[in-house]
């Protein structure tokens, strides 16, 4: 492995550190060409900003740099994916120097076709891939090339049930990856428990079910998830999207393997039992999306110990037939999270 390839494993193995893609800045800058040097500075600058406090004085003029190197050099830097089809160079955001995500339209099963992908991905730098509608053969085919190359992997329906999610689990090749989100998936409690019992992830940082109303999974098999010994660093769990008819939030909310969550996504859920669970004490961030929220509930969840390091707050997409709450409750809410909170409701969103 070459020494830019080197430095890119490091930064998918710790896609949360600075420290990796600050080592990679410094490569560059001393290896590099004019472009690569620009995107040396653009890496610190994104770092920077991501580490100042709201309303630094110097944010401002970081980000209009980081905005102009971003314009003068992102066809250089971004060259190695035009080969991709159906690339939009114009649609692409990079986060703390990184191509944020990339959903190519069409997700090649050729093997030539893949490794000139993770010949691309490798160069560039990208931390997550979206691929809509691969089969699982596909997947797996990449699993050896280019997912190697990422952080983070969303699999967007195609063929997601028990067996392919199993295989991609026990790949070596994906060990590193720090988070897998499976939109629209076929899973039950059988499939996550085997999943929770057998997958190679021992990097993982976060999981996903998202709009899986259409599975028969409940859940225990998501808790089987949380419990495993399995995935030592997961901390984030994303449910966003109606879950099975008969998931069993009840269930959920009165679990102390949610204790382990530093981030949680969630939607379509009954509000009320999230604001009273005991077992979300370690819960830095909170998303909730298209659930009715009452006063009522917004005191519950104030006043619940177990909410005490809860420091952001999001909102989202409130159910059109909600009431508003009332300017009491989004007082609380307000000065409690400050900036650190989102509020809106679907009404407002058309």
């Amino acid at each position: 492995m070459d020494e830019r390839r080197a430095l890119m494993a490091a930064i998918i193995a710790n896609p949360d550190e600075d420290t990796p893609r600050l080592v990679f800045a410094d490569w560059l800058q001393e290896h590099g060409d004019e472009h690569d040097q620009a995107r040396a500075e653009f890496i610190r600058l994104q770092i920077a900003m991501m580490r100042a406090p709201v309303g630094a004085p110097d944010w401002p003029c970081q980000s209009a740099e980081a905005t102009r190197l971003n314009q003068q050099h992102r066809s250089h830097w971004l060259a190695p994916l035009t080969a991709v089809p159906g690339t939009r160079l114009d649609s692409i955001v990079f986060n703390r120097g990184l191509v944020m995500y990339w959903n190519p339209r069409e997700f090649t099963d050729s093997e030539f076709g893949l490794m000139r992908l993770a010949d691309a991905f490798a160069h560039v730098g990208v931390e997550h891939i979206i691929v809509y509608n691969a089969t699982t053969e596909t997947v797996l085919r990449a699993a050896s090339s280019v997912l190697r190359w990422v952080a983070r992997f969303t699999w967007y329906g195609g063929d997601i049930n028990g067996a392919g999610l199993n295989e991609l689990a026990t790949s070596p090749d994906v060990q590193h990856l720090s988070e897998l989100t499976l939109y629209s998936p076929n899973l039950t409690d059988s499939d996550l428990l085997t999943f929770a019992n057998t997958a190679m992830l021992p990097q993982l940082r976060g999981f996903g079910l998202v709009m899986a109303n259409g599975s028969p999974y409940t859940a225990t098999g998501v808790l089987a998830i949380l419990a495993s010994d399995r995935f030592p660093r997961l901390n984030k769990l994303n449910l966003v999207g109606s879950q099975p008819a008969n998931f069993g939030f009840e269930s959920l909310f009165a679990a102390r393997e949610l204790n382990r969550l530093l981030y949680l996504w969630l939607g379509n859920i009954p509000f009320h039992l999230l604001a009273a669970c005991q077992y979300l004490s370690n819960l830095h961030a909170l998303f909730v999306t298209g659930s009715i929220i009452t006063d009522q509930d917004v005191d519950i969840l104030l006043t619940n110990p177990a909410f005490a390091n809860l420091c952001r707050l999001d909102l989202q997409d409130m159910e059109y037939d909600q009431p508003r709450l009332s300017s009491d409750a989004e007082k609380k809410l307000r000065e409690r999270f400050g900036q650190a909170m989102t509020l809106e409701y679907a009404s407002e969103l058309v």
